[in-house]
C-alpha cells in the first residue's frame, strides 16, 4: 500500500538548470522584491482592518454598548471586518446574550 510506504525523497533544490548561478541569484532578487512589493499592500489593508476592529470592539468592551457598536459595523461596510468582529466577540467567547433586542433597540 502507498501509505505504509513513507515520505517521498527530498526534492532538490529548485534552480533553471541552463543558467548560472548568478542569473539564478537575479531571479531570487527579482521575487523578493515583488513579494515586498506586496507585502507593503497588505500590511497597509491589515492595518486599516484592525484600526476599524478596535473600533467596534472599544464600543463592546469598553463602553458595553452593543448598539453603537453595530452602527459603527453598518458604517464601515466592510465584510471582512464584520466577521472578524463577529466571530471574535460573540461566537467565539459565547456571548449571543448580547444580541437580545433589549440591548440592541
Amino acid at each position: 500500500m502507498k501509505a505504509f510506504e513513507g515520505p517521498p525523497p527530498p526534492k532538490e533544490k529548485a534552480t533553471v538548470p541552463d543558467q548560472d548561478p548568478e542569473e539564478n541569484s537575479k531571479l531570487d532578487l527579482e521575487i523578493i522584491n515583488s513579494c515586498m512589493e506586496r507585502h507593503s499592500t497588505f500590511h497597509t489593508v491589515m492595518q486599516r482592518r484592525m484600526a476599524n476592529i478596535k473600533v467596534v470592539q472599544n464600543y463592546i468592551c469598553n463602553q458595553n454598548n452593543i448598539t453603537s457598536a453595530l452602527n459603527a459595523l453598518n458604517m464601515i461596510k466592510d465584510p471582512t471586518v464584520s466577521m472578524d468582529v463577529l466571530n471574535a466577540t460573540f461566537a467565539r467567547n459565547r456571548r449571543l446574550d448580547m444580541l437580545n433586542l433589549d440591548k440592541v433597540c
